[in-house]
């Protein structure tokens, strides 16, 4: 039997949603499909720009433009690479000195010069992942001056990355108008996508669609599936 569906593809770069009919292989039809450019990488930049930075001296170098730009670029990891010259350097090593936050620009130093960016940003990852089964994690790394530790709760988690439910919502229901639908009409929704598990975009789907409808796919190895489908459906037609 046929049913209309909802995939529903959230992961770390990019949401993409498709309306589909499934169920019957000799009449398969993609109704629409769209996507926005949404997803945890940037739930990850949320949670350090309001949450992390003052460790590295937010509030602490507000008339030291130099130092302050350094912070800033924290939740970028494209950026921070580029901050480790010799100039900056003494820039926060004459700060440091003078008693400007020294724990803090020692912190944010040894971040930019001793290669622990990648660990860092492993760290608020995992932390926000855990936020997908509990109420509270802990975001925490010691290392070469870095002494960082801030319990983190899904309450807080939720107010960081609420601008973009309003985002997601409205393409989702975009794509539905293009297919000719309404929710109602959708018999299942198809998680996948490690971001799908996220409550705040479940509860979402669930208030528009049916918590019943919803349906969770392997979130991490669905896509793989799909591509290996899809590569084998594709030979068999060449041949």
């Amino acid at each position: 039997m046929a049913i209309r569906a909802v995939i529903f593809d959230f992961g770390g770069g990019t949401l993409d949603i498709a309306v589909m009919r499934l169920g019957d292989k000799t009449n398969h039809k993609i109704y629409a499909s769209s996507g926005v450019d949404v997803a945890g990488s940037d739930f990850d930049h949320e949670i350090i720009e309001k949450r992390m930075l003052p460790f590295f001296g937010l509030g602490k170098v507000t008339h030291h433009p130099e130092i302050l730009e350094m912070v800033r670029a924290i939740p970028d990891w494209m950026a921070l690479p580029e901050l480790g010259t010799p100039q900056n350097r003494n820039i926060l090593e004459k700060a440091i000195r003078t008693g400007l936050a020294p724990v803090r620009l020692k912190a944010l130093e040894s971040l930019i010069y001793n290669d622990l960016a990648f660990t860092f940003y492993n760290r608020v990852e995992a932390a926000k992942i855990a936020l997908s089964d509990q109420g509270v994690t802990l975001i925490s790394m010691e290392d070469k001056d870095i002494a960082l530790w801030d319990i983190y709760t899904r309450a807080q988690f939720e107010h960081d990355i609420q601008i973009y439910l309003s985002q997601v919502e409205k393409v989702l229901m975009d794509t539905l108008s293009v297919a000719g639908m309404e929710p109602g009409q959708v018999d299942a929704v198809v998680k996948t996508g490690g971001s799908s598990n996220i409550p705040l975009f479940s509860a979402s789907l669930g208030r528009i669609f049916g918590a019943e409808k919803i349906k969770t796919s392997n979130a991490f190895s669905s896509v793989v599936a799909g591509l290996a489908i899809r590569a084998k459906t594709g030979s068999q037609e060449e041949r």
